[in-house]
């Protein structure tokens, strides 16, 4: 015993230099991780569908055609916008002057009179003002890429979104009137088809209905512009 302990210490010198250099970065962490996720959230499949999604062709969907307003659309996808414009435009045109033939009447000695009343003219007039005050907003929107086949392709969709939707809306109103025809014919007394048309046509009914279609009319074209001046977010 010389008074030594006969343990010896054990001493490890550490490199605080390496050891920081080890540590892990949390922001590094992050990067894996949110990309691990991203890994996990998406398959091959869904994927195929994004991808899909942003390249299809759009004609009654002017909602889809802002979602994707960033990706480049094709040179055909553009004609065939532009060509169903054309078209839309044509059948609106046509759909006014018939309108417009079918409310004049000829009174003797005063001439062609339009039975519009002001109700009419109100609505039509507002119409007007909101498609044309949404086409000058629209170009002066800035997009990001391909700015003039998008402004064309959102044109389009909204006015073939406008067309379809007020067909359907004809079609049921048309229902509609072709009910009440059928049920107001009293086949015993050979009531004439003409009388049913003009009691459908003239008077109360039309003065009821008519308030009715022109605010689902107005209902129509709002929601086929309402992304007409939204640009980037």
């Amino acid at each position: 015993m010389n008074g030594e302990s006969t343990y010896q210490p054990d001493f490890v010198v550490v490199d605080e230099d390496n050891l920081e250099s080890k540590k892990e970065n949390p922001s590094d962490a992050n990067k894996i991780n949110s990309q691990e996720i991203v890994d996990n959230d998406f398959n091959q499949r869904e994927i195929d569908f994004v991808n899909k999604q942003r390249h299809k062709l759009r004609v009654i969907n002017p909602k889809g055609v802002y979602f994707f307003r960033h990706i480049t659309i094709s040179y055909f996808h553009s004609a065939i916008h532009l060509l169903s414009l054309l078209i839309s435009l044509l059948l609106i045109f046509l759909f006014c002057r018939k309108l417009n033939i079918q409310s004049e009447q000829l009174i003797s000695g005063v001439g062609y009179v339009s039975d519009w009343n002001v109700l009419d003219q109100l609505f039509l007039t507002f119409i007007v003002i909101f498609t044309l005050t949404k086409l000058r907003t629209l170009m002066i929107t800035k997009i990001n890429g391909t700015s003039k086949r998008y402004k064309i392709a959102l044109c389009a969709n909204a006015f073939n979104s406008i067309v379809f939707n007020y067909l359907k809306f004809l079609v049921l109103i048309f229902s509609l009137i072709f009910s009440l025809f059928f049920f107001a014919i009293d086949f015993e007394t050979g009531f004439l088809i003409e009388d049913v048309v003009a009691k459908l046509t003239n008077g109360v009914f039309v003065d009821t209905v008519s308030p009715i279609v022109w605010c689902v009319t107005l209902a129509i074209v709002i929601r086929g512009f309402r992304f007409f001046g939204k640009g980037e977010e």
